[in-house]
């Protein structure tokens, strides 16, 4: 019994209680020490089992004689009766072993024949006798007999050594020993000499003879019943099955020997030799281990088989043909068919399969991570970062743009120059360092961009002809909005605002050229009702998109005066707008007016629309009255500053942010597969002039690079996709492998290397788990008849399919001539006993098929059993503690038993 097991009986007791103290489980050792107590190892007191109690009802029967031990009370006990010492344990055992085992279990054997003539006899003479009444009846059937007392007297001494020497290493060792005294010369065959023990003198009436004049003088029938029993004794001590029942059986067998013998080849010793195992070892523990082992070492093509049972994956359990290394196709057949024709195999194979998938799952999960702990490694990572960059930046100065253009010029000049790929990169990263032709550097050229852009109410970066329209339409709805709820006043000053118009164009134009402006102020004036009200739909619809008034606007000639005319609209409008429509006007028209003026400059840019703010100025001062006192706005500074920086021809980049999008941009050129050495130091060199501006940044870059390689391992692990599927397989783990070492072989920078060793480790241990389940699928499959049956299949191949037929009549003569002395195929009196001997004995063997393949189904599905099953090697932790000694001559001899040696029989008991 174990903690775990003990804290089921009570959870609420905590360990220290249950167990005692550190110092008072120390104590009760000390006391045991002081008696020279000679334990096992792992006896009671000791690390591997510490004093506690079994039970609440202080069940101490665990424990052994003598011992201290700390019960539920809390207090220091010791259980009944003087520790056992070696001497004693050691005598104790052998006895038991060499006397008593025998005699209970020949006792045992014995009273199964008798037992069945008393009931024939009991049936017969008492139950269908009709001068005896119900009473007498019942008196005389429930009459105690010997052999029921001689069982019980058995049993009794049993009970009584298991309560005193049941835990007892000297014990046990000595009672093994016994054993192996007592069998090795039965079936060794050697006519070794044997001492008769008192309770054996009955078998055949020898009492008070030696055990070698028994041997040589007994029958032949008592002879086989010696060996039958001898060939299960030899491991009475280590298997769980009765020690009374494995010699019952080898016994009854065994006595029927040399009549089958007889029935099959005319009798004599050889008879009972040449069939003995093969009608023996299929009803003892140790005979079925042996067949269950030839059969294996068949199937295995007899080749030593070496097992690995361990798998590297926690939680998976390989089954024999999956644990041998290299495989065995005949292993892996056998566990095939087995599957195909016993359910019960199936099962559990496929329920092992199952949890072992489950397990590899789980494995790989803890090794990818999930979702969600790769999105909170990025956020981490990435917050980190961003904290990094901002301290190196808070204190930054101008960086040396120079330093860098000149670093890639040196490179641009050099052989690497000549290259392609090296020159692509480096150029367009000095490009965002130094200035055009028009002597702005790119980012001076960016904000004159914008600030145009700006000038006209517009977000966009640059005066595309998309931006241009979006912006466009929005002034436009603002003007619409407007007028769609205000009736515009067309006074005095809005008719002379016309007429001015008109009267200006006609001094610098022709009668033709001004014609058209003036059928446009005509049709304007028509729209001012009988109360000087220009509807606002009225409004609309002249200022609408294509209307006559926006197509004069673009004409190139009187375009100008179309624009003066719709100022004067404007004005109109603004002058009659509701107080809150007011503000939003004034912004919108002077968006609008900036818009306009712009439009020239940008009309004369070049397809990358680059305006020239030398055009730009023009457009400004032209558009504006007054410039010199007043200025250009927004619009006129615009200009202005980017005139005066085009002036200095030789300038750089000097902002830090700059050189930070230069320096990410040469450090994704110089990841890519097969990129130029030149790249990097290209690269190196922005970073050195970075760092010196903004101190900190390349301690920034490194812990970065550092903390997105699990990153990267975890995104790449995902993108591998190995658990997509139900169930992980070994081609799916093999392919991504072989990409894995591909990519990492490879130049550049990938996802593949960022996996470190530990990780990869893993992976591979995943395939190799893998392979050693495919090892199920190898080779052809084997038929599933000899699987099921290897009990009768050991008698065809031991007797001859012809002589097989005939042994359950023979096998039932020889079990009545053990039972009555005479043949009960000539007897009228138990014809009826005759039959139900002979029907148990058609059927005997039948069972023990089952037995067997069962046991056949633990090797399967069991490596560490299998692994001396198919290559047997002495196991000495089998050996009880104390028993080496006495056991170290029958193993140095390697006394045989049965064909094997005597280590081997030890080691397939396991």
């Amino acid at each position: 019994m174990n903690m775990a097991n003990a804290t089921e009986l009570n959870p609420s007791i905590a360990q220290e209680n249950f167990l005692g103290s550190p110092a008072q489980q120390k104590a009760a050792r000390q006391l045991d020490a002081a008696k020279k107590l000679d334990r096992s190892p792992t006896a009671m007191g000791t690390a591997a089992q510490p004093y506690f109690t079994t039970s609440q009802e202080n069940n101490t029967s665990r424990l052994g004689p003598g011992v201290y031990y700390w019960d539920w009370d809390g207090a220091l006990h010791q259980t009944p009766g003087a520790p056992i010492s070696t001497g004693e344990g050691i005598s104790a055992g052998v006895k038991q072993g060499y006397i008593k085992d025998a005699e209970a279990s020949f006792g045992n054997m014995m009273a199964v024949p008798v037992k069945a003539f008393s009931d024939t006899f009991n049936d017969i003479v008492i139950r269908r006798n009709p001068f005896l009444s119900e009473e007498d009846k019942r008196a005389e059937l429930s009459a105690p007999n010997e052999i029921d007392k001689a069982l019980a007297g058995y049993k009794a001494d049993r009970n009584a050594y298991d309560a005193r020497y049941g835990n007892n290493g000297w014990a046990t060792g000595g009672r093994l020993a016994g054993n192996v005294a007592f069998t090795a010369p039965l079936m060794g065959g050697a006519g070794a000499a044997l001492e008769a023990t008192p309770g054996m003198s009955f078998v055949a009436g020898t009492a008070g003879r030696g055990g070698n004049l028994l041997l040589r003088g007994s029958s032949l029938a008592t002879r086989g019943a010696l060996e039958g029993a001898g060939s299960s004794a030899i491991l009475s001590s280590q298997t769980d099955k009765p020690l009374s029942e494995q010699l019952k059986q080898g016994a009854l067998i065994g006595a029927a020997l040399p009549v089958v013998g007889n029935a099959l080849y005319g009798g004599g010793k050889a008879a009972v030799g040449g069939i003995r195992n093969a009608l023996i070892d299929p009803i003892t523990e140790a005979g079925q281990n042996k067949i269950v082992n030839r059969f294996l070492q068949e199937r295995a093509a007899g080749a030593p088989v070496a097992i690995d049972a361990v798998s590297p994956i926690p939680g998976v359990q390989r089954t024999t043909a999956q644990s041998v290394v290299g495989g065995n196709s005949g292993l892996s057949a056998l566990e095939r068919s087995t599957k195909a024709t016993n359910t019960e195999f199936s099962n559990q194979f496929d329920s092992l399969m199952k949890s072992n998938n489950e397990a590899r799952k789980g494995y790989l999960s803890e090794v990818t991570g999930s979702k969600d702990d790769l999105a909170v490694m990025k956020q981490q990572a990435d917050a980190a970062a961003i904290a990094r960059r901002d301290a190196a930046f808070s204190s930054a100065k101008d960086a040396n743009g120079r330093g860098v253009v000149q670093r890639i010029d040196s490179i641009l000049e050099g052989p690497a120059g000549a290259n392609g790929s090296v020159r692509g990169p480096l150029e367009k990263a000095r490009a965002n360092l130094v200035a055009s032709e028009d002597g702005l550097i790119p980012a001076h050229r960016a904000e004159l961009d914008k600030g145009i852009m700006k000038a006209m109410g517009s977000d966009a970066a640059k005066p595309t002809p998309d931006a241009l329209q979006a912006n466009k339409d929005r002034l436009g709805s603002i003007f619409e909005e407007a007028a769609g709820k205000t009736n515009i006043k067309a006074g005095d000053d809005f008719k002379s605002g016309l007429g001015q118009i008109v009267h200006d164009a006609g001094l610098v134009l022709s009668d033709s050229e001004t014609a058209p402006l003036i059928k446009q102020v005509q049709g304007i004036i028509d729209t001012v009702d009988a109360d000087g009200i220009i509807p606002g739909k009225a409004y609309q619809k002249i200022i609408a998109k294509d209307s006559p008034l926006d197509r004069l606007m673009k004409r190139p000639v009187i375009g100008e005066y179309g624009a003066d005319i719709r100022n004067v609209l404007d004005d109109a409008l603004q002058s009659s707008a509701k107080p809150e429509d007011v503000a939003a006007l004034k912004v919108a028209r002077s968006q609008y007016r900036n818009m306009k003026i712009a439009e020239g400059a940008i009309n004369k840019a070049g397809p990358d629309q680059a305006v020239d703010p030398a055009h730009l100025l023009s457009a400004v001062k032209k558009n504006t009255g007054n410039y010199v006192y007043k200025g250009g706005g927004h619009l006129g500074d615009v200009a202005e500053t980017a005139i005066k920086r085009s002036a200095a021809r030789d300038v750089f980049e000097s902002r830090p942010q700059a050189l930070e999008e230069v320096y990410h941009q040469l450090d994704a050129a110089a990841r890519k597969p097969g990129a130029h050495q030149a790249i990097a130091q290209a690269r190196n060199a922005a970073l050195d002039e970075l760092d010196a501006a903004a101190p900190g940044y390349r301690q920034h870059v490194i812990d970065t690079q550092l903390e997105r390689i699990p990153v990267a391992e975890k995104e790449y692990l995902h993108s591998l996709a190995l658990d997509a599927d139900e169930h992980l397989t070994l081609g799916k783990v093999n392919s991504a492998l072989k990409t894995i070492e591909k990519l990492r072989n490879a130049d550049g920078d990938n996802g593949a290397k960022a996996l470190t060793k530990g990780t990869l480790n893993k992976i591979y241990a995943l395939r190799d788990d893998l392979k050693a389940e495919g090892q199920s699928n190898a080779g052809r499959g084997a038929g599933s008849d000899t699987a099921q049956k290897l009990a009768t299949a050991g008698m065809t191949k031991a007797l001859g399919a012809s002589k097989l037929a005939s042994i359950p009549l023979a096998l039932a003569s020889g079990l009545g001539t053990m039972a009555l002395g005479h043949n009960p195929m000539e007897s009228t009196l138990v014809g009826g006993g005759s039959k139900m001997v002979l029907d148990a004995a058609n059927s005997f063997y039948g069972a023990k098929n089952a037995e067997i393949h069962n046991k056949l189904i633990s090797v399967l599905l069991d490596p560490e059993y299998a692994n001396f099953a198919v290559n047997p090697v002495v196991n000495r932790r089998l050996i009880p503690a104390g028993a080496n000694k006495l056991l170290s001559t029958v193993r140095s001899q390697g006394t045989m038993v049965g064909g094997i040696t005597l280590n081997n029989r030890l080691r397939s008991a396991e």
